[in-house]
């Protein structure tokens, strides 16, 4: 039946995502009883926002891009269709399609389809969920039996500030992943990290809120990845935002406050 084979499959993409864990080990925490808003304090937002209409794209170029500064773009999902998209939505048209939420020991794909996930996130009590971070949009990808999932390309459009896509020159046989869907539960995320390839981003936040924590280039890493969270064998994003995160920040207040090492660690 339904409940069975959701229970089957939820049990495989679980042992397959993180093989050094237990079914139980999944909550051995709790963090799922925790008040997560209280526990990791007020958000410190220093990063510059404006509205998409405030802005050309030249000011944006010279104010943001080529200094390398981040900032918050207010209003640019404004008029997309996928600003209505709903989890009801999304699984009434896509049900059957296979998602991408994790990576197996060998590295290949750990899928669920959109029915299960959904199910999956609304029931779970995971420490840190499993989440779908899914390279949407391309049949390409689509393995036999999959639903394509291109129509959504419909529903948003590129910002101008974005426009300009050097990968193209790639060619698309060879180009790297560029374009993804991500649905996940509250406590779910990655760590620390600096993208592929080194390349800058942009984020949509259709619905929810997603917690960023951006550090300029020359904060050394060994700060952000000190040796004992290395040698933790369970390093997910929710311990690091609990645990290292508190610490980092009263050094980095040390760091600045004393000027700052003379070798810059970048």
């Amino acid at each position: 039946d339904k409940d069975k084979d959701f229970v089957e499959k939820l049990k495989d993409a679980k042992q397959r995502a993180r093989s050094e864990l237990t079914a139980e080990e999944w909550g051995r925490f709790k963090f799922h009883e925790l008040d997560l808003v209280k526990e990791l304090g007020p958000i410190e937002e220093n990063c510059e926002r404006f509205h998409v209409k405030d802005m050309t794209k030249e000011e944006f170029n010279e104010k943001y891009e080529i200094p390398s500064i981040p900032c918050v773009i207010e209003g640019i999902t404004d008029d997309w269709p996928a600003k209505s998209w709903s989890f009801e939505s999304l699984q009434s048209s896509y049900s059957g399609v296979f998602l991408k939420c994790g990576e197996d020991d060998e590295g290949c794909k750990v899928k669920l389809s959109l029915e299960h996930f959904m199910r999956y996130m609304r029931e779970q009590k995971d420490d840190s969920p499993m989440y779908v971070f899914d390279e949407f949009g391309d049949d390409a990808l689509l393995e036999e039996g999959e639903a394509d999932t291109r129509p959504l390309l419909n529903d948003y459009s590129i910002p101008e500030y974005f426009d300009e896509d050097l990968m193209q020159y790639l060619g698309e046989s060879t180009r790297p992943p560029f374009r993804w869907l991500l649905i996940g539960p509250q406590r779910s995320g990655t760590g620390v990290h600096v993208d592929p390839c080194s390349t800058s981003a942009w984020n949509a936040i259709l619905r929810g809120r997603k917690r960023w924590v951006l550090f300029p280039p020359e904060v050394p890493k060994t700060l952000l990845k000190p040796e004992r969270w290395l040698k933790r064998p369970d390093r997910q994003a929710i311990d690091w935002f609990l645990f290292e995160l508190p610490d980092i920040r009263r050094q980095l207040a040390e760091l600045y406050a004393g000027g700052g090492d003379d070798d810059g660690g970048g």
